[in-house]
């Protein structure tokens, strides 16, 4: 078998090296935590609404809904009876204890004919019979997002219904918030999201230099020391472009991949 020449061992790091880069960009793709896009290509960022002081609901019964967006709850439980008391994203207060109507969820999903942002939180406490006999099924939570200009700041959350509708026994929860950080923010005008994208693109450009005039020095030059390091400038640069194309153009992939 044909061992690999330097060249074409070279050209292969530097080939793994890119792929490994754009495999970097697709990633990057995919949505941030509290962060969707809808079909027609708007962006919701609901982080503002992850707050350090909790939202409190009064339902019809009298009963307290604590809850918070994208984080767990900060307000101190009361014989909570969960696996995970930390990851709890809201409860209901009852006579006997505190009772999750979920766990913290990041993800966010659109709302049928994109009308705004969903949240669903599952995996609450058991849910129990009106005999007080628990069940297998688990409390959840779904939160309606709603963009209205009008409601200054985060708003305030309403309750739709519950179900069963004994507050005792109920173990889903449908809420809507009004809130103006619902509405869409146009991601891809913003003028910070832009100049993020060249200071991207300028260091991976760098990087990139960086790497492949240090791999030229050291294997074909062989230097060592700081004196592989490239020296930047546009001549350099243009140096070390065309002899790392010509490593490219002259690289023999039959032995790259059978040695």
């Amino acid at each position: 078998m044909t061992r690999p020449t330097l060249k074409s061992r070279l050209f292969f790091f530097l080939f793994a090296l890119l792929a490994g880069l754009g495999g970097g960009g697709v990633a990057g793709l995919e949505e941030r935590p509290c962060t969707v896009h809808s079909s027609d290509g708007s962006y919701y960022d609901l982080n503002p609404l992850s707050a350090s002081k909790d939202y409190d609901i009064t339902t019809p019964g009298g009963h307290r809904i604590i809850l918070n967006v994208c984080r767990s709850v900060q307000e101190e439980t009361w014989n909570l009876k969960v696996d995970d008391p930390k990851d709890v994203a809201g409860f209901i207060r009852r006579d006997h204890g505190d009772f999750s109507i979920g766990k913290t969820n990041t993800t966010l999903v659109m709302q049928p004919d994109n009308e705004g942002p969903q949240l669903t939180m599952r995996d609450g406490s058991r849910c129990t019979s009106k005999s007080g006999a628990t069940q297998d099924s688990t409390a959840s939570t779904t939160i309606l997002f709603t963009c209205d200009t009008s409601v200054f700041g985060a708003g305030k959350p309403q309750l739709l219904w519950s179900a069963p509708e004994d507050e005792d026994e109920a173990c889903s929860w449908l809420i809507q918030w009004k809130t103006h950080y619902a509405c869409p923010r146009g991601e891809r005008g913003g003028i910070w999201g832009f100049f993020t994208f060249v200071a991207v693109i300028i260091l991976l450009l760098l990087t990139l230099y960086l790497t492949l005039g240090t791999l030229y020095n050291r294997y074909a030059l062989k230097l060592r020391g700081f004196d592989q390091l490239p020296q930047f400038s546009i001549e350099g640069a243009k140096y070390h472009v065309q002899e790392m194309w010509d490593v490219a153009r002259d690289a023999d992939w039959r032995e790259v991949f059978e040695g």
